[in-house]
């Protein structure tokens, strides 16, 4: 009874991770077409975030340190394994998005400091936080919604604004799609994650899998790149294992609740975003979003994987 109780917490657990971590990545990132399958999406979120978990209790990470090398294997896989956008132009691709905004934006930010804050922060934190991300989302997808495809040498993007009544559909949906996530992740505690043996071989085997038949062969040899990028994070993770002071992350992560006083807060978020888009609309400013983001993003990213990768080794034990 006890071992289908876990498992059943296990899965929870998946498609709760799954939940956050699509939102951020995919519903928040650009306009998602009219079939697809949101299911399916978060589930594949789900199983590549559970991987960041199980590098967490393996390596008991307890330092901010250790979650990015872990958020930036989750960031790999995610541009390297179900899709080939990790090799497509490095070594940009690299950092762009797989650590600027997976590994920074959707893990970082949108799991572990959104609850952080969200928990032990004060009520004008919460809010200051929500209102940024609903601010930030708007800005972007004024840009990522409106943009046409057209010529790389364009110096001008063309802009085809999409109605607010749609974002404002979307972002409805989105939001639930996040609360949902983080809602489902407060019912699992108090729960003590730890992957078994099997787990762990099991994971390991599907990923070695989905990569050496899809990825490997379609982008080879570029497709190269994702074990080399896996092994080091991994390495770093071994070297920092048990160092730091404190609770292990992920123990701490599943000891404390979003207060449900302050789930409401998180509707600042769709509300922010909904303004903000329909002003840059309404007043047709076109801002070249995508370059600033992906400037600050990624010069952002790169530090903290660098720093990450230095503070595992060079940090002694306590």
């Amino acid at each position: 009874m006890a071992m289908a109780q876990d498992l059943l917490k296990k899965v929870f657990l998946l498609l709760a991770i799954g939940a956050i971590f699509v939102t951020f990545s995919e519903l928040w990132f650009y306009r998602l077409g009219d079939d697809t399958n949101y299911f399916a999406l978060t589930f594949i979120y789900g199983l590549i975030g559970y991987v960041a978990l199980i590098l967490l209790a393996v390596f008991h990470v307890r330092t901010f340190w250790g979650l990015f090398l872990a958020a930036s294997v989750f960031g790999f896989m995610v541009e390297g394994i179900p899709v080939p956008v990790l090799y497509e132009a490095p070594p940009f691709s690299i950092v762009w998005t797989s650590l600027a905004w997976h590994a920074l934006l959707s893990v970082a930010v949108g799991w572990y400091f959104f609850r952080k804050i969200m928990i032990e922060g004060s009520w004008l934190k919460a809010i200051a936080l929500n209102v940024a991300i609903g601010i930030s989302i708007g800005v972007w997808n004024a840009y990522s919604w409106s943009v046409l495809d057209g010529p790389e040498d364009a110096e001008i993007p063309v802009y085809d604004w999409v109605d607010t009544d749609i974002f404002v559909d979307h972002m409805i949906v989105s939001c639930l799609v996040f609360m949902a996530g983080h809602f489902a992740f407060d019912r699992l505690q108090p729960f003590s994650f730890q992957p078994s043996k099997w787990e762990i071989r099991g994971f390991a085997a599907l990923t070695i899998v989905t990569y050496v038949s899809g990825s490997l062969i379609i982008a080879f040899p570029f497709s190269l790149l994702l074990p080399v990028l896996m092994a080091l994070c991994l390495w770093g993770l071994y070297a920092g294992k048990n160092k730091g002071s404190g609770d292990k992350i992920l123990n701490a992560m599943l000891s404390q609740r979003i207060s449900l006083w302050r789930y409401p807060v998180m509707v600042l978020i769709p509300l922010c975003a909904i303004v903000t888009y329909d002003f840059f609309r309404a007043e047709q400013i076109e801002l070249e979003t995508n370059a600033w983001v992906a400037l600050t993003t990624c010069t952002l990213a790169t530090g903290l994987f660098v720093m990450a990768l230095v503070k595992s080794f060079l940090t002694k034990p306590e």
